[in-house]
């Protein structure tokens, strides 16, 4: 990915929360005193608590589609890496379904 790229895929990313945001995300932890004490960060699943270090969760409004990207090609590294977010697509899947 260029830079180039980077530039309109976080700019747009950022658009898209902005669009469908309508609180503050959850955090680990609460990050300012008294932000436990109200629930910041209750549900939140912490990827290395879990067994395979990876929770699926999501934490994108429930109106919001999952949006694509970055699709890595099939060759060098990238070979790898999309085999990595096809791990993550089914793990994501099978903790959706129960």
């Amino acid at each position: 990915m260029t830079r180039a790229q980077a530039v309109v895929v976080t700019t747009t990313a950022r658009g898209l929360v902005r669009r469908h945001s309508t609180a503050a995300p959850a955090t680990a932890a609460g990050t300012t005193v008294g932000h436990k004490d109200i629930g910041y960060g209750r549900d939140y699943q912490y990827d290395p608590d879990t067994t395979d270090g990876f929770s699926g969760a999501d934490y994108f409004p429930e109106d919001m589609d999952r949006e694509t990207y970055y699709r890595p090609t099939r060759n060098g590294y990238e070979a790898q890496i999309s085999e990595r977010l096809r791990h993550w697509a089914a793990l994501r899947a099978r903790r959706r379904s129960g």
